[in-house]
């Protein structure tokens, strides 16, 4: 047996090459190997299946795991294909939402948000008017050689 690429040398690498790309074939292989320690099954049973029987078990094993105010998330990210325009304004929302009740749990606890660093709310005012730049009145840019005031 030639030890460079032995068969097991070239499962391990096709294991890989599917793990990386990720593809349809990888992903089922995967439900199927879950059902079939789940259910305490034999893989080759499982395999045998009707494809529907197995993935709807598995969303539905998955489903178990998932609250119910997550659902319309859940619903969203199957029917709202990614990319779409849809989906980014979705998606926007909902990390728009997550800071927003961030920021409401860390005043509830008597914190803020400046520059992305947690501040007690009374040291917040100082940490904000530091960043704040002072205004200079009557400034113009000339060139890039120099500032001129007026």
């Amino acid at each position: 047996m030639d030890d460079d690429f032995s068969i097991y040398r070239l499962a391990k690498l096709k294991a890989v090459s599917d793990a990386i790309e990720s593809g349809e074939g990888f992903f089922y292989r995967k439900v199927c190997r879950y059902i079939s320690s789940k259910f305490s099954m034999g893989l080759n049973e499982v395999e045998k299946m009707p494809t529907t029987w197995v993935l709807q078990h598995y969303y539905e094993d998955d489903m178990d795991n998932a609250d119910e105010d997550q659902y319309p998330e859940i619903i969203d990210s199957i029917l709202l294909p990614e990319g779409s325009a849809e989906y980014e304004e979705k998606l926007s929302d909902w990390i728009d939402e997550g800071v927003e009740e961030n920021r409401r749990e860390l005043e509830k606890k008597g914190f803020k948000l400046v520059d992305g660093k947690k501040i007690k709310i009374e040291n917040a005012k100082k940490a904000e008017e530091k960043k704040k730049v002072p205004e200079k009145d009557n400034v113009t840019i000339k060139d890039y050689s120099g500032i001129e005031e007026d």
